[in-house]
C-alpha cells in the first residue's frame, strides 16, 4: 500500500516542469479504446480495439501534476464521464481527470478527501465510478465510506460513513467493489462480512441485498452484465481472488468465470494462482475484459463462444511503456455520449442465433444429472400494445430430461 507515504509527498514534492522527453498530453482519439493504470510505470496505458498499446498518460505527466516523488496504482480504479473524461485514483488518496482535450489536472486532493469525513486521519480509495447525475462516487475502505466529488469544483461530500451503514445493514462492512447502476443507485461490495448493498443517491436508503454464504469474499472490482446483473471478483478459499461471481438484484449469486476457464488461456498459469483483482470491463459489444494480475496480462471474454483469450500481452505491454508492466488498479473502456460500462450485445433476430451459450455448471449441483447452460436470449415483449423491443437477459437453462 502506497497511501500513507503518497500522502505524505503531497505536502513537501516541490512541482517540477515536465521534462523535454514528455511528450505533450494527448486528447482520447478512440472511443473503444481500453484504458489500464499500470503500477510498473507509473503510467496510464491505452490498448485499441485493433491492439495496439501505448501510453496515455506518462509517469512525469502524472508526477508533476499529482504532485508526488513516485506515482502510486495499487487500488482506486478508473471511470469515464458523459462527456468522454477520465478519472483515475493515484496513491489510493486522490482523484485526477483528464478531459477529452487532454487536459490533466488534480480534482480531488487527500486532504479534500479527509475533510469530508469528521474524524478521519488518512483515506483509501478502493473504488470510483461516475453516476448517471455527473457525479464522481468514491469507496473509501480506511474510513468504509461513500464519497461524492463534484466533477467541476472537486468539492468532497459525505454520502454514507460507517455508522449510517452499519445501521442499515446490521453489522459492520469493509468496503471494496462499487458499480454504478441506474437512475441514480449505486451498488456496492464489503470484503468482510461479504455482502452486497445498493444505495440511492444522493442520499437515499441503504438496502442490503446479498451476504453470508453466497458470497465467499468480492475483490475490489465490479461491473454489470448486459441484464443489469453484477459481475464481482471474488475470493475463494482464502487463496486469492481467482473466479467471477454473478449477483442478480435479488441476491443470487453463481460462479460466472471460473479460475479453471482463465488459467487454460494464459499458458503455465494454474487455477490457484489467478489472481483478478487487476479491473474487469465490458466493451460496447457485450465482451467481457479482465486483468489477470499473476500474469500481467490482459484477457478477454467473448460472450458468443464462451471462450477465453489474451488479448495484451505483459511484452506488448512492456515495449509501449519501458517497464515491466504491474497492472493491480483497474481499466475501463474510452467513451462519449453515454457513461462507460457494459451495452447490450448485438444479437441476431435468426431463432437459430437468437442464444449465447456462456458456461455450463451441473443441474442442481448433481455430476451426471446433465448441465444447465448460462445463455444470453433475447425475448419477445408480449404486453399488448406495447411498442417496447425485444429484451435480453441472461439464464440458466436446464438440461432436458428423456422420458
Amino acid at each position: 500500500m502506497c497511501f500513507a507515504l503518497t500522502t505524505l509527498l503531497a505536502f513537501i514534492h516541490v512541482v517540477e516542469p515536465l521534462k523535454a522527453s514528455d511528450p505533450p498530453l494527448l486528447p482520447f482519439n478512440n472511443p473503444g479504446d481500453l484504458l489500464a493504470l499500470d503500477h510498473g510505470c507509473g503510467c496510464v496505458l491505452r490498448v485499441s480495439p485493433d491492439r495496439v498499446v501505448s501510453v496515455q498518460l506518462t509517469q512525469g505527466q502524472i508526477r508533476n501534476m499529482a504532485q508526488v516523488g513516485e506515482v502510486c496504482f495499487e487500488a482506486g480504479g478508473l471511470a469515464f464521464d458523459f462527456d468522454g473524461a477520465l478519472y483515475f485514483v493515484e496513491g489510493e488518496n486522490q482523484i485526477l481527470k483528464q478531459s477529452i482535450d487532454g487536459t490533466l489536472e488534480r480534482l480531488a486532493r487527500s486532504d479534500f478527501l479527509i475533510s469530508a469525513q469528521p474524524g478521519a486521519g488518512a483515506v483509501r480509495i478502493a473504488n470510483i465510478v461516475v453516476e448517471s447525475d455527473g457525479f464522481v462516487y468514491a469507496t473509501d475502505s480506511e474510513n468504509d465510506s461513500l464519497l461524492r466529488v463534484d466533477p467541476k469544483k472537486g468539492s468532497v461530500s459525505l454520502v454514507a460513513n460507517r455508522s449510517d451503514l452499519f445501521n442499515a445493514l446490521g453489522s459492520g462492512v469493509n468496503l471494496e467493489g462499487l458499480v454504478a447502476g441506474e437512475h441514480g443507485t449505486l451498488f456496492a461490495f464489503s470484503r468482510q462480512p461479504p455482502s452486497m448493498f445498493s444505495v440511492k443517491t444522493p442520499d437515499g436508503p441503504i438496502q442490503l441485498l446479498a451476504g453470508g454464504s453466497s458470497l465467499a469474499s468480492p475483490g475490489g472490482f465490479a461491473t454489470r452484465v448486459p441484464n443489469q446483473d453484477l459481475i464481482v471478483s471474488d475470493k475463494a478459499d482464502g487463496k486469492g481472488v481467482h473466479r467471477l461471481f454473478a449477483v442478480t438484484r435479488g441476491g443470487q449469486a453463481s460462479v460466472f468465470l471460473s479460475g479453471e476457464m482463465i488459467a487454460a488461456a494464459v499458458p503455465g498459469l494454474s487455477a490457484e494462482d489467478v489472481n483478478l483483482e487487476g479491473g474487469i470491463a465490458f466493451n460496447n459489444e457485450g465482451i467481457l475484459f479482465i486483468t489477470e494480475s499473476a500474469s500481467d496480462n490482459i484477457l478477454k471474454f467473448d460472450c458468443a463462444t464462451g471462450e477465453v483469450l489474451i488479448w495484451a500481452t505483459p511484452a506488448e505491454l512492456e515495449e509501449a511503456s519501458g517497464e515491466d508492466p504491474d497492472l493491480r488498479a483497474g481499466i475501463a473502456f474510452a467513451s462519449r455520449g453515454q457513461i462507460a460500462g457494459p451495452f447490450m450485445p448485438s444479437i441476431s433476430d435468426d431463432p437459430e442465433s437468437r442464444h449465447a451459450r456462456i458456461d455450463s455448471r451441473p443441474h442442481d449441483g448433481i455430476p451426471g444429472a446433465g448441465d444447465e447452460t448460462l445463455i444470453l436470449t433475447r425475448e419477445q415483449n408480449t404486453m399488448a400494445g406495447s411498442t417496447r423491443p425485444k429484451t435480453s437477459r441472461w439464464k440458466w437453462i436446464k438440461p432436458r430430461v428423456n422420458t
